[in-house]
């Protein structure tokens, strides 16, 4: 036996109204049960599934009832008994099971068994009968089997026995043996005329559940009686168990169907969003489509631009590349002219030189004049002629050195122009050394230009391309938003017909609930 823990021999009532259903494979283990087992049991729906179902096996029930009732589902029969079952904390419910194996190919794959309330009567006499099995007695007393088969003669017996005592008393005793022999052999024939009506009784349903040890614990009776009672008893457990097991299925699929309506109901919803999205999106797509159609004509308008620009760079390169050309002369031409410059510096200088000279002679003259004169004044008359000789002497180096003068004056002039003229030149050469350089830059930068130019209008070319076939697309992704939302339509009128469906299912699952609610009749 099984040990599931202690127990406190406190009882859980059950409502009247709870159906104890539960289903296991041929094993025994766990695979279905429903809220009312749930609750009663105390476990857990996952604590449930998948154990054994004898963790709910009470200490105080006979390993022999259960071998009873697996051999008789195993055999492909149902079974009924009163089961006192443990819940997880100890305390335990007394309910009266039925049992009927699943069928497959002739087999039984599981078991599925519906559990109601029973009576306080039935719960004492079969505790009373459980405990006399557990100590390895007899499950009914020999005095009380006794005592039962009497009872049924009694009608019979007790007549019989009065009328040959009667005889007796009143005439001989042969005559009171006789009556009370004929009254013997009428009640043996009147037990057999019985318990043929019952045999027949009980043949009527070969398959129904009969068998006698469990009865006895449902009824006050033995034999035939209690087999044949416990037969109408499970043919209604049967019905019952039937509607039960009905009333949960409908009762799962009436869940279903509310379910099935709600999400009928969101995807309707749904629908008509999506629908809604859809014609917008198609709506969106040609607007897109338009704009695709405009973006290319402006690409294809900024690609003739960039070509067209690509030709001014190029023009206006090959500008600066003959503007390069000149400045370079010019820059030549500057340079040459602070050369010749800088020689006329130097020739001027040269003609300072000889100016000094000259001037340096005149002086000289000049001396040698007044030296002559002063001779000639010492000499007399003999010296006039010389004298006047002396003075245009001393007069030509007196201009001489006048114009000596002059042209000192003129160098230096000329000097001063010649270093302007310098200073001019060797800026002149900076600047056309700077232009050149500056040309250089430009031309390079004019290049690169160019070269960004043509390859703006190279992307322009293969974004035209890409422009053109994105237009391709979106009209070809137009036309599936088209197909979409034809589509969506058709969807939205199945998704209405869907509905429709699942509020008849619910309505019908609804009206099947409340048609096995006024058929489940209690036991």
């Amino acid at each position: 036996m099984k040990d599931n823990g202690s127990v406190t021999q406190k009882e859980r009532h059950i409502p009247d109204e709870y159906r104890l259903i539960s289903s296991t494979d041929r094993k025994g283990i766990i695979t279905h049960c429903n809220d009312d087992f749930v609750e009663v049991s105390g476990y857990t729906r996952e604590e449930l599934i998948g154990s054994p179902h004898n963790i709910l096996r009470h200490p105080d029930m006979p390993a022999a009832v259960f071998e009873n009732m697996w051999r008789t589902i195993k055999r492909g029969q149902p079974w009924m008994g009163l089961v006192k079952n443990r819940c997880k904390n100890g305390d335990h419910y007394w309910v009266s099971a039925y049992v009927t194996p699943i069928i497959h190919d002739g087999k039984p794959t599981g078991f599925e068994s519906v559990r109601v309330k029973t009576s306080d009567e039935r719960k004492v006499r079969a505790m009373r009968i459980y405990q006399r099995i557990n100590r390895g007695k007899r499950a009914v007393p020999l005095t009380k089997s006794i005592a039962y088969a009497l009872r049924d003669l009694t009608p019979v017996i007790i007549p019989g026995s009065a009328a040959a005592i009667a005889v007796a008393t009143m005439s001989s005793w042969q005559m009171g043996a006789v009556t009370l022999g004929a009254t013997i052999i009428s009640s043996v024939w009147y037990a057999r005329y019985v318990s043929s009506i019952m045999q027949r009784m009980l043949n009527i349903r070969p398959e129904a559940f009969q068998d006698e040890l469990v009865g006895t614990t449902y009824f006050d009776a033995q034999g035939r009686e209690a087999k044949l009672s416990l037969m109408l008893l499970s043919e209604g457990a049967r019905n019952r168990t039937a509607l039960a097991r009905i009333k949960d299925a409908v009762g799962r699929l009436l869940r279903v169907a509310d379910d099935t309506n709600q999400q009928a109901n969101t995807s309707n919803e749904q629908v008509q969003r999506q629908k809604l999205a859809t014609d917008q999106t198609a709506a969106a797509m040609n607007e897109m489509s338009t704009t695709i159609q405009e973006v290319a004509a402006t690409v294809e308008q900024n690609a003739e631009q960039a070509d067209s620009a690509k030709r001014n760079t190029d023009e206006s390169v090959k500008l600066a590349r003959q503007a390069s050309e000149v400045i370079v002369e010019l820059h030549e031409a500057v340079k040459q002219i602070a050369q010749t410059v800088e020689a006329l510096d130097s020739s001027t200088a040269e003609i300072g030189a000889a100016a000094d000279l000259i001037s340096s002679i005149a002086e000289q003259t000049n001396l040698l004049a007044l030296n002559a004169a002063i001779e000639a004044a010492r000499a007399g008359e003999h010296g006039r002629g010389f004298s006047v000789v002396a003075d245009e002497v001393r007069n030509l180096a007196r201009r001489t050195s006048e114009s000596t003068d002059s042209i000192h004056d003129v160098i230096n002039q000329l000097r001063g122009r010649a270093k302007e003229a310098v200073a001019v030149s060797q800026q002149g050469e900076k600047s056309a050394a700077e232009g050149v350089d500056k040309v250089k830059r430009a031309d390079s930068a004019l290049s690169q230009i160019s070269d960004a130019i043509e390859q703006i209008a190279d992307m322009s070319t293969q974004m035209a391309s890409a422009v053109e076939e994105q237009s391709g697309v979106a009209e070809h992704i137009n036309q599936q938003l088209s197909e979409i939302s034809d589509i969506a339509r058709q969807t939205e009128q199945t998704s209405e017909s869907t509905q429709k469906s699942s509020n008849d299912l619910k309505r019908t699952s609804y009206e099947l609930y409340e048609l096995i609610e006024r058929f489940n009749l209690k036991s």
